[in-house]
């Protein structure tokens, strides 16, 4: 009788994980409902989204045990279906710049892009003439573009591996018995 009590308090704490972790994703589904019925996947989709995937990741979290993790997913996800609810509700919701130009819906035409205008080419500068040996006539202590020094490689090369110490042969006892082989 002396270690019911602390028994049974342990069995009543265990179960508050799980318990709780399903009343959020409850509460959450519920909120999810409410805020679609609110219109919230035209005004609001992006809240809606983000917590439906949350939502989601809540299941998750609890068909791993994760309790903890999945009741504050679902709390997440309950709090951001409220937000898109109440935007919903208040606002004339999200506007799309695609419904603009006419792309967005099913039926909409796609709207070929303008082709930007033709730019006129630019000025070029004539090349320099070269002397007869057809040489540049740049000086010779005048900078290249390319480099003189080959460029270092991106790793040293590998070093060989030491070679291997051949093993000391071992030889027994001349007194000594011939072992027999291990039985499997």
């Amino acid at each position: 009788m002396k270690f019911l009590a602390p028994i049974l308090l342990l069995s009543l704490l265990a179960g508050c994980g799980p318990i709780r972790s399903t009343a959020g994703i409850v509460e959450a589904e519920r909120a999810l409902r409410d805020a679609r019925s609110a219109g919230a996947a035209e005004k609001a989709p992006y809240p809606l989204t983000l917590a439906e995937g949350l939502l989601e990741k809540a299941k998750e979290e609890q068909g791993y045990a994760e309790w903890f993790t999945s009741m504050t997913l679902a709390n997440e996800a309950r709090d951001l279906a409220a937000t898109a609810q109440q935007v919903a509700q208040t606002t004339e919701g999200w506007h799309s710049p695609l419904k603009e130009l006419g792309m967005d819906g099913p039926g909409a035409a796609a709207v070929e892009p303008e082709e930007p205008a033709a730019a006129e080419p630019a000025a070029t500068e004539p090349a320099p003439a070269e002397d007869a040996a057809g040489a540049d006539p740049a000086p010779a202590d005048a900078p290249t573009d390319a480099p003189t020094e080959p460029a270092p490689a991106s790793e040293p090369a590998a070093e060989p591996a030491p070679a291997a110490e051949p093993a000391a042969p071992t030889t027994a006892p001349a007194d000594a018995p011939a072992e027999e082989p291990a039985q499997p």
